[in-house]
C-alpha cells in the first residue's frame, strides 16, 4: 500500500471515530430525553485498487420493534384499568360504607329506627318529625349519589373529548414524521431521531387507544383501528366528537366519529376505552340500581301512608299525579270513603262513592264536589285536589275496596303519598309534609258500615298505618333487575347494603386490575429501556476506547508525515 494510499485510509478512520465520538456524546446528552434511544455510527466503505478505506456513514437507532408491541399494548391495557379504578374508587368514596350513617345503607336503618318509635307512639308530634326528617335525609343522599353519577358521567364525557382531540394530535404528527423520514431517507440522510419521535407519538396514542400498526417496506407507520379501520395510511383519518352537543342530564351522548361512521362501541383499550365504558357502563349500571331503589322505596311507602289516614285531617289534599283530564277514561270499581273530619277526628260527614258508577275523571270530580264539605278540582297541571270548605275541618280518605286504573282510589291520584319523584334524582319527601310533618298518616280512617255523624273518625293514638310502615319497610321488597343486579327480594335495608357493598368491590377489583396492569406495563418498560435506551456507564467506556483510536489514528498520521518527510529529503 502506498503512502498516499495509507494516508488516506488513517484520515477516512479519524472522520469515522469523530462522527462515532460525536454519537456517543449526543447519547450520553440526550439519555434523559424521553423515547430517546441509543444511536450508533454506523461506517460505509469503498475498494479502490484493492484497498477498502472508510468513507462516510450514517446514525441508526436501536429501535427493538418487538418490545415496542408489547409496551405499546400494556401503556394502552394499564392506561384503560387505570382510569376505571380512579372513577371507581370516587363513586365507592362518595356512596360510603355500610356502616356510616351518612351512606344510603345507614339512612335505612335511621328511617326504620325512627318508625319503629312512632309505632310505639303516634300520637307524638315529635316522632313523626323525626320520621318525615329521616325520610328527607335517605331521600337526599339518593338526591347526592344520582347528582354524583351524572357529574362522573359529565366529567368523563370531557375527558373523552380531550382524549380524541389527544389521539387526533398523535395521528397527524405520526402522518408528519412519515412525511420527514421520507425526504430524509431519499436524502440519503440519517432518520434515528425521527424514528425515536414516531414510536413516542405511537406511544402516546396507544395510552388513549388500542391501535394495531405496521412499519411498510419505506420505514412508513401505518395505524388502525382494532377492527381494521384505518387511522393513518396515506393520509389521517382523525376521530370525531362534539362534546357541547352531549349531556349527562338526558343520559344523551354524541357519538364518536371515524370518517363518518359511529365507532363509540367498537374502541378498546387506552384512556378512552376505559373512559367510554365508564360513562355508557359503569356509572349508567349505577344509576339503575339507584333509580331502581328510589322507585321501589317511594312505591312501597306510598302504598302505604295512601291506605292510612293522618291525626289530625288535611285541610287540603294535592295528588302527585300529573296530567290528568276531565275527559280521561276512570277504569274505576269498588268504594272509597271520603269523609270531613274536625280538629279533634270526629266525623262532621262522609260519602261512600261506587266507582263504577262514573266513567270519566270529570264524572268523578263532579261526584266529589257533590260531597258535603268537599271541594274538588283539576289543577293546571293535570293533579286531583281536594279541599274542606269548612274551616277548622280536614278531609280523610280510606280506599276501602276502590280500584283505579289497578291502584287503590288515594294512591292512584296520589293524594297521601309520602314520596314524590320518580327516581333517584327526584324522590323527595312530599311537600305537605315538610311543612308539617303532623300531617304524616299513622292510623286510618274508620271503615264501619255504621259509621255515623258525630263518631270517631281517626283517633290520634292509632298505629296501624306506622306499624305497617315499618312492616314495609324492613320486610321484603320485589326489586326489579337494575344495573349488574338481577331481579330480587330483599329488604330496603339489604339492597341499600348491597349498592354501598357492590360499589366498594367493583373499586377493589377495579384496583387489582389496575395494579396488575401497571406492574406487566412497568415491567416491559424496563425492558424496552434496557435494550434500547442509553447505558450511560457503556457509553463512557465506548468513548474511552474511541479517544484511543483517535489517538492511534493521529500519531499513524504523524508516522506517515515521517516517512513523507524522509522520502522528500532523500529526493533531494
Amino acid at each position: 500500500m502506498s503512502l498516499i494510499s495509507s494516508l488516506n485510509t488513517t484520515f477516512g478512520g479519524i472522520k469515522a471515530t469523530e462522527s462515532k465520538m460525536s454519537t456517543v456524546s449526543s447519547n450520553v446528552s440526550n439519555a434523559d430525553q424521553t423515547g430517546y434511544t441509543t444511536k450508533d455510527y454506523q461506517t460505509s466503505y469503498i475498494t479502490a485498487g484493492g484497498v477498502t478505506s472508510p468513507s462516510g456513514g450514517i446514525v441508526v437507532g436501536s429501535i427493538s420493534k418487538q418490545l415496542y408491541a408489547s409496551a405499546i399494548d400494556d401503556n394502552s391495557d394499564y392506561s384503560y384499568a387505570s382510569i376505571i379504578s380512579n372513577y371507581l374508587d370516587l363513586y365507592s368514596t362518595a356512596m360510603g360504607t355500610t356502616d356510616t350513617t351518612t351512606s344510603i345503607s345507614g339512612s335505612v336503618d335511621s328511617l326504620q329506627a325512627a318508625i319503629d318509635t312512632l309505632a310505639t307512639s303516634a300520637s307524638d308530634s315529635s316522632q313523626k318529625t323525626n320520621v318525615v326528617s329521616d325520610a328527607a335525609t335517605l331521600a337526599n343522599a339518593l338526591n347526592s349519589l344520582s347528582s354524583t353519577v351524572q357529574d362522573y358521567r359529565q366529567q368523563a364525557n370531557d375527558e373523552i373529548s380531550t382524549s380524541v382531540d389527544t389521539i387526533n394530535s398523535a395521528l397527524q404528527n405520526i402522518q408528519d414524521l412519515n412525511t420527514q423520514i421520507t425526504t430524509l431517507q431519499a436524502q440519503g440522510q440519517s432518520t434515528a431521531d425521527l424514528e425515536d419521535q414516531r414510536m413516542v407519538q405511537l406511544s402516546n396514542l396507544s395510552e388513549q387507544m388500542d391501535v394495531s400498526y405496521f412499519f411498510t417496506s419505506t420505514n412508513q407507520l401505518k395505524v388502525y383501528t382494532t377492527d381494521g379501520q384505518p387511522l393513518v395510511d396515506s393520509q389521517v383519518h382523525a376521530l370525531s366528537y362534539d362534546a357541547s352537543s352531549s349531556t349527562s342530564s338526558t343520559t344523551t351522548f354524541s357519538p364518536i366519529t371515524l370518517n363518518g361512521v359511529d365507532v363509540t362501541s367498537s374502541i378498546d383499550g387506552g384512556k378512552l376505552g376505559g373512559l367510554i365504558q365508564l360513562r355508557d357502563t359503569y356509572l349508567p349500571q349505577e344509576q339503575a340500581k339507584l333509580d331502581q331503589f328510589a322507585q321501589t322505596l317511594a312505591s312501597t311507602m306510598n302504598s302505604v301512608t295512601n291506605s292510612g289516614a293522618s291525626y289530625p285531617a288535611r285541610s287540603d289534599m294535592t295528588g302527585d299525579t300529573q296530567g290528568i283530564s276531565a275527559s280521561d277514561a276512570l277504569n274505576g270499581s269498588g268504594t272509597v270513603r271520603i269523609a270531613t273530619l274536625d280538629s279533634s277526628g270526629m266525623v262532621t260527614g262522609y260519602s261512600d262513592l261506587d266507582l263504577s258508577s262514573y266513567s270519566t275523571v270529570g264524572d268523578l270530580v263532579t261526584a266529589l264536589n257533590g260531597i258535603s264539605g268537599v271541594s274538588a278540582s283539576l289543577t293546571a297541571s293535570g293533579q286531583l285536589e281536594l279541599s274542606s270548605t269548612v274551616s277548622g275541618e280536614g278531609i280523610s280518605i280510606n280506599q276501602m275496596t276502590s280500584s283505579v286504573n289497578g291502584s287503590g282510589f288515594s294512591s292512584a291520584f296520589g293524594l297521601n303519598n309520602l314520596y314524590s319523584g320518580t327516581d333517584a334524582a327526584s324522590i323527595k319527601v312530599s311537600s305537605y309534609l315538610t311543612d308539617n310533618p303532623g300531617y304524616l298518616a299513622t292510623g286510618v280512617l274508620s271503615s264501619s258500615a255504621t259509621l255515623a255523624v258525630g263518631d270517631r273518625g281517626v283517633s290520634s293514638g292509632d298505629a296501624t298505618t306506622a306499624t305497617a310502615l315499618s312492616s314495609a319497610l324492613s320486610g321484603k321488597s320485589t326489586f326489579a333487575a337494575a344495573g349488574n343486579f338481577t331481579g330480587q327480594s330483599t329488604s330496603f335495608a339489604s339492597y341499600a347494603a348491597k349498592i354501598v357493598s357492590d360499589a366498594a368491590s367493583r373499586a377493589s377489583a377495579a384496583a387489582d386490575k389496575s395494579s396488575l396492569a401497571e406492574t406487566s406495563y412497568t415491567q416491559t418498560k424496563s425492558l424496552l429501556d434496557n435494550a434500547q435506551g442509553v447505558n450511560l456507564d457503556e457509553q463512557t467506556v465506548k468513548l474511552t476506547a474511541l479517544q484511543t483510536e483517535y489517538q492511534s489514528s493521529a500519531a499513524l498520521v504523524s508516522a506517515i508525515k515521517d516517512m513523507f518527510d524522509e522520502l522528500i529529503a532523500a529526493v533531494k
